[in-house]
C-alpha cells in the first residue's frame, strides 16, 4: 500500500520532481527530519510566496512573448529581419523568456510541496524553517550561471541529483572523476528520458 501511494504521488510521477521512496516513507511516517515537520500554519506564507513566484515568471513569460514570439524566429521573413546582432539578441530574448512558463510550473509544484511539507529540510542556525529538500528549480542559479554545469544544476533540480547519483555515478570508477564518455553517456539517458525530439540528442 506504501509503494502505491509513492508511484501515485504527484510530485513523482507527473512533472518532477524525482521523490526517493525513502523520504516519502519518512514523511508519511514523520520521521527523520519530518520528526521536527511543524503544524498548523507554519506552511502558509512559504507555499504562498513560492506560489507568488510562479505567477510573477508566468506574467513574464506571458508578457515576453508578445513582444518576443519564439515562432517569427522559424519564418522565411525572420532571416533577413533588421541586423544580424538584432537577431541573436531577438532569439536569445525570445529563448530566456520561454524559459520562465517552466520557471512557473515548477514554482507551483514547489508550492504544493511546501505546503504539504514534504520540502521540509529542518531548521537553519537561526532557528527557522527550511523549506528546500525537494526543489525543483533553483532560478537564481540558472539566471546567474556563468556556464553550463552551474545552469544544469539549477535547472530541473532533483531530475540532475537523479542523473547524478543513479547514471553518472555507476559510470564513474570509485576515486575517479567523470570524464567526457561518462558525461555523454549521462546525457544520452537525459536525452532518451525525454522523448525523440532531435535536438535533444544534438544538445
Amino acid at each position: 500500500m506504501e509503494f502505491t501511494s509513492y508511484i501515485a504521488c504527484g510530485p513523482g510521477c507527473v512533472v518532477g520532481p524525482n521523490l526517493e521512496y525513502s523520504v516519502y516513507k519518512n514523511w508519511i511516517e514523520l520521521k527523520a527530519d519530518y520528526k521536527q515537520l511543524p503544524g498548523g500554519w507554519a506552511t502558509l506564507m512559504p507555499s504562498l510566496t513560492r506560489l507568488f513566484q510562479g505567477l510573477l515568471c508566468l506574467g513574464v513569460h506571458q508578457i515576453g512573448v508578445q513582444y518576443f514570439p519564439i515562432d517569427f524566429a522559424f519564418t522565411a521573413e525572420f532571416a533577413s529581419y533588421k541586423t544580424f546582432l538584432y537577431r541573436q539578441f531577438y532569439v536569445t530574448m525570445a529563448c530566456r523568456v520561454h524559459l520562465y512558463k517552466f520557471y512557473g510550473v515548477w514554482c507551483f509544484l514547489d508550492a504544493s510541496l511546501i505546503a504539504c511539507g514534504l520540502s521540509f529540510a529542518g531548521k537553519s542556525e537561526d532557528g527557522s524553517y527550511l523549506w528546500d529538500k525537494l526543489p525543483c528549480v533553483k532560478i537564481w542559479d540558472v539566471e546567474s550561471a556563468c556556464g553550463p554545469i552551474p545552469a544544469m544544476k539549477g535547472w530541473n533540480h532533483q531530475t540532475h541529483v537523479w542523473l547524478n547519483r543513479y547514471v553518472q555515478d555507476r559510470f564513474t570508477n570509485p576515486g575517479e572523476r567523470p570524464d567526457l564518455m561518462v558525461t555523454v553517456k549521462t546525457m544520452l539517458v537525459s536525452a532518451f528520458w525525454h522523448g525523440y525530439y532531435p535536438c535533444y540528442y544534438v544538445m
